[in-house]
This record gives structure tokens, C-alpha cells and sequence, in this order.
């Protein structure tokens, strides 16, 4: 974000004050810009966990107290990340880790063979989710991703998604569970190896 103005008068410079509503709409660093020459000043504003619209207002606060401020209001829309799980022949807990702000790892738990996670509110950007390891006596089956744009791509257990503002992208895992195979011998008569 760019505000430009004027450096002061005689009675002063200005101080630039950035600030965001409403809350959880987003972020601006730095949010005060001490007095100095500069005509230009510029923040960065990060998108929070509420979709919008953002109202970003910019103050230029002089010390004998005099207030000039303008506010800009724009859709800063957040998007969503749905990560399902498909466990063929069984139910089971299974692993990840991602670079989702504030979910570097969580589990998934399948009933019924099915499992979801939602992530919403998600600032956009690119982000990777991996599944661990499965459990033991499961085997990674496959990954498929759906994303409007068609820009997240899949590698092995890897989704690395492409999330732009106002978008759902729907990420799903699936493992299958290995069988048993019983073996019985009968001897009618006797008995041997």
C-alpha cells in the first residue's frame, strides 16, 4: 500500500498511521511511519481470517495535533482449503504436515472410509500439504487435487496448492488397506512338515 501527501508545514511533519478494519480483516508493517521529508510512503498489508471488505484508512497526524486521514475500502477475500480422505478397506488416523499458517501438522481420522478437513479463511498464496508415512498395514494409493484455475499440482504425497483470493481448493488422499492371506493344510492320516 502506497499513500502519498504532502511532508508538513512550519508547525510540524507528519507521522503516517496505517490502520485496518475490521478486525481480523488484515494486518499493515509498519502501521506508524515516524515524521520525516518523504511524500511517499509505503506498508505492507497482509490479509487476515476475515474475507472482507477491508477498510484500509491512512493518517497523517502533524504534532500541533492537526488530522488528515482518507480511507480505501476493498474485498481482501481469503480463501479455502479442503483436504479429504478416502481409506479403502478400513478406517484409520492419518498424518500431515503443511505450510497452512497455523496447521504445520494435523490427522485426519476416517468413518465409514471417508475423512475431511477444512481450513477456511486462508490468506492467498502458495501452500504445501504432505501426508506422512500411513499407518502400518496401509499403502498410499493416490493424490488428486481440484482447483478452478487448474494451478496446484500433485507430486507422490505431496499437494502444493495454488490458492487465490475467494477460492476453494479440494485436495484428496487416498490409501488402500492391505489384506491377509490365510494358508491351512490339512493331512488326513498322519502328520508332517
Amino acid at each position: 500500500l502506497t499513500a502519498v501527501g504532502g511532508p508538513g508545514s512550519s508547525s510540524g511533519l507528519w507521522d503516517w498511521i496505517f490502520s485496518v478494519a475490521p478486525a481480523g480483516c488484515g494486518t499493515v508493517n509498519p502501521s506508524l511511519i515516524p515524521p520525516g521529508t518523504q511524500t511517499t510512503v509505503t506498508t505492507t498489508f497482509t490479509a487476515g481470517s476475515t474475507p472482507g471488505p477491508c477498510t484500509v484508512t491512512v493518517t497523517l497526524k502533524m504534532a500541533s495535533g492537526r488530522i488528515a486521514s482518507r480511507s480505501q475500502t476493498t474485498l481482501i477475500a481469503a480463501g479455502t482449503i479442503v483436504i479429504n480422505k478416502t481409506a479403502v478397506g478400513g478406517n484409520d488416523t492419518f498424518s500431515y504436515t503443511s505450510t497452512i499458517p497455523g496447521n504445520a501438522t494435523f490427522n485426519i481420522t476416517t468413518t465409514g472410509g471417508s475423512g475431511s478437513q477444512t481450513f477456511a479463511g486462508v490468506t492467498a498464496g502458495s501452500y504445501t500439504v504432505t501426508e506422512s508415512a500411513p499407518p502400518s498395514g496401509w499403502d498410499f494409493t493416490s493424490l488428486s487435487c481440484v482447483d478452478p484455475d487448474n494451478g496446484t499440482t500433485v507430486s507422490g504425497q505431496t499437494a502444493t496448492i495454488d490458492l487465490d483470493p475467494g477460492e476453494t481448493v479440494t485436495c484428496t488422499y487416498t490409501n488402500t488397506r492391505r489384506g491377509t492371506i490365510v494358508i491351512n493344510k490339512t493331512a488326513v492320516g498322519g502328520n508332517d512338515t
